[in-house]
């Protein structure tokens, strides 16, 4: 059963393809009456000696224009910026992957990708950077268990039969989020699978919109790396980033040097946050939270960057949208 906050989730901060917008711009050094600001000459004016070097300054959130009467989440938007994939109905209700359109008045009419939605759950898109496959993760027949990472790969400018990724990538658990490197040859995902030598807990889904109890297993981040014959490598958790509570919904940046990511850790605003870690020869640098323009008191999850860098889409619960 779930509860009032769960079925606005998302709806409430997508628009057009069901998401909230968030937008920042490069910040210049400005000086107003002797005090020198960071600032886009619009939303942005930050202190520039309470702005550390390094770090981006981010507008405030705003949704995108439309709102669409279902709970709509996980965006993700091609490298050329011009098609949105993402997830319409909640997981357990035959969840399906839409995709949509730039067009100059905004976002098309999302439709359905047919070829690879089934009767089961398809969440999590993620394209790779030429836009030729498709990965998701899904609880159709024929995985390992729960939810299981696929992909589904362009033949004549159609998607063809999805495939399952096998035992380096998946388990017996739930396998959530994939995410690509920059150069795609390495994958991102989540899971609640056993750590090592850890005894035995119960394995329910990603709450990515708060869709079941929260007396389970804690999901991970995860990482596998392409081989030479083009294949995954077992995957690995990300020690570094990951702690007893949730870290999951990874996305990459561009130009490979962030890893941005979902938790319910303490110290955020409340909810999940959306994080970021630097990246840098498959080491991860400070965990940093983005901060108040981004994040709220609800749940912010989900995030997605645009091919430059300087736009972030996510879903959130938060209320007013």
């Amino acid at each position: 059963m779930q509860s009032a906050i769960d079925r606005k989730f998302v709806t409430a901060a997508w628009a057009g393809a069901g998401i909230a917008v968030f937008v920042f711009a490069v910040a210049m050094i400005s000086v107003y009456g002797g005090t020198r600001y960071w600032t886009n000459g619009n939303e942005i004016r930050t202190p520039a000696a309470g702005a550390p070097l390094r770090r981006i300054l981010w507008m405030p959130a705003r949704p995108v224009a439309t709102v669409y009467e279902a709970d709509q989440y996980e965006p993700k938007v091609s490298a050329d910026g011009l098609t949105m994939v993402f997830v319409r109905r909640r997981a357990g209700s035959n969840a399906d992957l839409y995709e949509s359109r730039w067009t100059p008045g905004g976002w098309s009419e999302a439709a359905p990708i047919e070829a690879v939605n089934t009767e089961n759950d398809e969440l999590g898109p993620e394209l790779s950077h030429d836009g030729t496959a498709l990965y998701f993760y899904s609880d159709r027949s024929g995985g390992l268990g729960g939810y299981d990472v696929w992909v589904s790969k362009q033949v004549e400018g159609k998607w063809g039969a999805a495939t399952n990724l096998g035992p380096a990538v998946n388990s017996a658990a739930n396998e959530y989020g994939p995410a690509l490197s920059a150069d795609g040859k390495t994958l991102y995902f989540a899971s609640n699978r056993l750590r090592p030598g850890e005894p035995v807990r119960e394995a329910d889904g990603w709450p990515a919109t708060m869709r079941e109890k929260r007396e389970r297993h804690d999901y991970d981040l995860y990482r596998s790396n392409s081989t030479e014959s083009g294949e995954w490598g077992a995957a690995a958790a990300i020690e570094s980033l990951n702690t007893e509570f949730d870290e999951g919904a990874p996305a990459t940046s561009p130009a490979g040097d962030f890893l941005y990511f979902a938790s319910d850790r303490p110290g955020g605003l409340g909810g999940f946050d959306v994080y970021r870690s630097r990246t840098l020869d498959g080491l991860t640098g400070q965990v940093e939270n983005l901060g108040a323009a981004v994040n709220s008191t609800q749940n912010d999850l989900d995030p997605g960057l645009s091919a430059d860098g300087f736009r972030l889409y996510f879903s959130s619960d938060r209320a007013g949208a």
